[in-house]
């Protein structure tokens, strides 16, 4: 109410005006005095919306233990009952979003369900970095160019020093160049100059063309952050701390080569936990534990050792 009451100290409003304002202050101070917060469109006492996201944590908690041991399916499931239970948080749409992104050993690329889960994020949270670069990569996927230009420019606006997004727009334009990528002149058009735009501010780091697709990870409001701490601390396992997924192939016995990117990059480090999906096996059900040996400084290039 009081920022309400500011907002409206620095307006000159007309007399219709004036009576809309009133009613709508009005029914602003009921809610004030009910103690009313919003939980997604509902209006709900506080003590709602806090069990509510209580809730929501302990299933993200409990679909994050699921993940470590590959069960993709009922984790699923959890993060989705957690979305729909808490529509003030993100975590476990964006979860999703990322899961259905890759080609992990539990998860299936699905960049259908990639979309409408990013999307969720941003309608609870429209400025979120991570979630509008994720987005455009699962729309390139999709070959919805004109969406994906949208949402990386309007990443570039929020936040032009943002590394992956400028990285993503050079892969991008080499990839249409070498005629990978079915990109419309119009909007290849705009991926340059956004690019170029970037790139001649001095604020944006150019692609290295070495390097793959970058995803971002969770970046998580205050509120909801705050939290997430609280669950970890309390023994809860809160968010996945670890993205990524790639191909590779067996170059030695017990050894395979694969992409630096997918088990290394700037923001979350070299991953803790490595699966390989045993080629042999064509239900996709053996993983086999692996461990990071080499990495190339200079190339887009990773060694594992996988023991079988």
């Amino acid at each position: 109410m009081v920022l309400y009451d500011k907002f409206l100290e620095r307006r000159k409003l007309t007399g219709k005006q004036a009576g809309v304002v009133d009613l709508r202050r009005k029914s602003w101070k009921e809610k004030a005095d009910q103690d009313l917060v919003r939980l997604g469109k509902k209006w709900v006492k506080a003590e709602e919306a806090e069990t509510a996201a209580q809730k929501a944590d302990t299933l993200i908690a409990q679909a994050g233990e699921l993940i470590e041991v590959d069960n993709f399916n009922e984790a699923r499931k959890l993060l989705e009952r957690a979305s729909q239970i808490d529509r003030n948080g993100i975590r476990a749409d964006f979860i999703l979003g990322i899961l259905n992104s890759t080609s992990h050993a539990y998860a299936v690329n699905f960049p259908k369900n990639a979309i409408k889960h990013f999307r969720a994020v941003l309608t609870r949270s429209p400025d979120h970095i991570s979630a509008l670069n994720n987005l455009a990569l699962a729309e390139v996927k999709l070959r919805k160019f004109r969406p994906a230009l949208n949402h990386w420019r309007q990443a570039v606006e929020l936040t032009p020093t943002t590394p992956e997004v400028t990285q993503n727009l050079g892969r991008l334009i080499s990839e249409a160049s070498k005629k990978k990528l079915p990109v419309p002149q119009t909007a290849l058009t705009g991926f340059s100059r956004l690019y170029s735009k970037t790139i001649v501010s001095g604020k944006g780091k150019a692609s290295n063309l070495e390097v793959g697709w970058l995803y971002m990870p969770l970046i998580l409001p205050k509120a909801e952050k705050k939290r997430e701490q609280n669950s970890n601390r309390k023994g809860g396992t809160g968010q996945l701390k670890k993205y990524g997924g790639g191909t590779g192939f067996v170059f030695d016995e017990n050894y395979v080569l694969t992409n630096r990117h997918v088990v290394d990059n700037e923001t979350m480090g070299v991953a803790d936990v490595i699966r390989i999906v045993d080629p042999a096996d064509p239900e996709h059900e053996r993983k086999l534990e692996a461990k990071v040996v080499a990495l190339s400084d200079e190339l887009d290039f990773a060694i594992l050792k996988c023991e079988l």
